[in-house]
Parts: C-alpha cells; sequence; structure tokens
C-alpha cells in the first residue's frame, strides 16, 4: 500500500509538471504561450523536442533534488534565420553580415544607439562605431557571437585611445591591446 501511494504521489507531481510546462512556463519565461504549449506538446506526445525552435531545458522540483525535463521555445538568437518565427522575432544583419534571428523590439528604437548599445538597424551615436566580437577567459575570440545575445553588433567608442566600458581586444584591438598602460596621476581610494 505504502508503493502505491509513493507510486501515486511521483505520478501526480509528474502530471503537475508537465501541466506547469505545457501552461505555466510561457508566462514564467516571458515566452510567447502558444510556443510554449507547441514545444510542451510535442515533446510529450512524441518523445523528441523539435530543435529548430525548442531546447531541451530543465524545471527545478522544490519537493527534491534534480530537475524535471521539458521541452521550451528557443530565445531568438538561438534560432537559425531559415525558421525565424517572425511573429515574435525579426531577422537582421548580424556579425559577418550574415542575416540572424534577434528579438522584435516593441517600440521604435532610439534615433541612435548609446554605448554598449545592441542594435543592427540603428546607426551609433557620434563617436562610437559598431563592433562584434567577444573574448573568452583564455583569450580566445568569437567574432560572430553566433546563437548568441553578442550575434549583432554593439556601439562601442573605439578608437578613443582607451579601452572603455563594452570593449575588448576582440572588438576593438586599436584601444584594448592587453598592454597596461600606468596611471599617470595617484589613484583615489575612497
Amino acid at each position: 500500500m505504502r508503493v502505491l501511494r509513493l507510486f501515486l504521489r511521483e505520478f501526480l507531481l509528474l502530471v503537475f509538471f508537465i501541466f506547469l510546462a505545457s501552461h505555466c512556463l510561457s508566462w514564467a519565461e516571458g515566452q510567447d504561450s502558444k510556443r510554449a504549449v507547441a514545444c510542451s506538446t510535442t515533446f510529450i506526445e512524441t518523445g523528441f523536442c523539435p530543435d529548430d525552435l525548442c531546447r531541451m531545458d530543465c524545471l527545478k522540483d522544490p519537493q527534491k533534488e534534480g530537475c524535471f525535463l521539458t521541452c521550451l521555445p528557443k530565445s531568438c538568437f538561438e534560432i537559425g534565420a531559415e525558421h525565424c518565427p517572425t511573429e515574435r522575432c525579426q531577422i537582421v544583419k548580424g556579425c559577418g553580415d550574415r542575416d540572424v534571428c534577434y528579438e522584435k523590439r516593441g517600440a521604435a528604437g532610439p534615433a541612435c544607439g548609446g554605448s554598449g548599445y545592441l542594435g543592427a538597424e540603428e546607426l551609433c551615436c557620434d563617436g562610437l562605431v559598431k563592433r562584434c566580437g567577444i573574448e573568452f577567459f583564455d583569450g580566445s575570440c568569437d567574432l560572430l557571437g553566433e546563437n548568441s545575445v553578442y550575434s549583432i553588433p554593439i556601439c562601442v567608442p573605439c578608437g578613443n585611445g582607451i579601452c572603455n566600458q563594452f570593449e575588448n581586444r576582440c572588438n576593438c584591438p586599436e584601444d584594448c591591446d592587453k598592454k597596461f598602460r600606468e596611471r599617470s596621476g595617484p589613484v583615489n581610494k575612497t
């Protein structure tokens, strides 16, 4: 009898998490609910998570260690341009002058992009240029940022002789050449 109760409890938890994944995850993650339900439903019915628009993810179970695997919608930048769902995403020119799927902007973008602005359509404000490239901890560079938020250019003040915020040796080697310059004055310690 105890084994049956444990089995029934686990079964009901599984049903609850399937329901949660199918109906509530989209709200929690801010995703389109129809897409979340489509990903979860396909996974529940077939056992496969369609990798063109969806990805496997892990839902934490607050009652025990571990997680419950489910199929969730990918972020726009994780989707190839050929599968880009235009009802929630847009195709823009990204790094390497290639088409990328990216989040749709709700309102019109700014007249120009400020420092750190990720935007393929808008021009950067005066003194800033569009650049691509991220630097990893091992010192290697990724100039395309495939399937990441870095797949479109960022506005940086490259060329001013100072390695500023949002700049690195990959997207602005002329300012961030890995040579540390000594300060000319005292360091203000507050």
